[in-house]
């Protein structure tokens, strides 16, 4: 069964169509890519399936129910969460009550004026568990503001999580990252993705060869190939308009 299927969808910004037509299927429980140059439509692309954009034409499903007509707090609550590619967290909050919000948000419960959030137990034990998942524990009383780069990455994953979704899209999560930090993060996103579908925007071929067991190419909104690594890494089509030594 397919988790995210997109079916001719095109997108245009007055003029301008950014999204051509685009066929993808990613199946419940696969790690996909989704690479190409800057410019071709990737985080466009991230935007339709999360609800962000509509398409122009088209039509998205979600484990095999239609989602293009959803707003994104509907699509959330159906079991798909997304990071940016660019951090955006809440610098002079901890980072305890940065993935608590998340929590809290995922099980409906609202800050009260008079009830101290401490007092909910269940929200404590869930956040606790998620930071050990992304090995902040050590930082939970740490401002957000004050973690490096590689730290904020982890914690945005631990936000996402904190929705219990089903399909994770995350984009770029290495972006920026030394050679060691993106391993470190490769490893982290292997983990606390198991069981879970997966579909990541990523310009660090070695990350990608490595983590995910299907490629899509997109280029200029058009996906030009699908298929294993090993099969991306073969296809000339893609080496010539994107790939060339990297594959190697």
């Amino acid at each position: 069964m397919s988790a995210i299927s997109l079916s001719s969808v095109t997108k245009r910004f007055g003029s301008s169509e950014i999204i051509r037509g685009v066929d993808l299927v990613v199946n419940a429980g696969e790690r996909h890519a989704l690479i190409g140059p800057n410019g071709a439509g990737k985080s466009t692309l991230f935007n339709l399936i999360s609800g962000q954009f509509r398409p122009t034409s088209g039509q998205i499903f979600l484990n095999g129910e239609r989602s293009d007509r959803e707003p994104p707090e509907m699509i959330a609550r159906r079991g798909l969460a997304r990071s940016f590619q660019i951090t955006s967290l809440f610098a002079r909050l901890t980072v305890f009550e940065t993935v608590r919000l998340g929590v809290m948000a995922n099980r409906g419960i609202r800050f009260c004026f008079w009830r101290s959030a401490v007092s909910h137990r269940e929200v404590t034990n869930d956040v606790d568990g998620l930071l050990t998942d992304v090995n902040l524990s050590h930082r939970a009383n740490v401002l957000t503001g004050e973690l490096p780069y590689s730290e904020q990455r982890a914690l945005e994953l631990a936000v996402t999580l904190a929705l219990r979704p089903e399909i994770v899209l995350l984009d770029e999560p290495t972006a920026g990252m030394s050679v060691e930090e993106a391993a470190q993060t490769v490893a982290l996103v292997r983990r606390l993705t198991a069981g879970r579908t997966l579909l990541v925007v990523e310009h660090d071929m070695d990350v990608v060869f490595s983590l995910c067991d299907r490629i899509s190419v997109l280029v200029h909104g058009r996906i030009i190939a699908s298929g294993t690594p090993e099969e991306i890494a073969r296809n000339e089509s893609v080496n010539e308009a994107y790939l060339g030594k990297a594959a190697h």
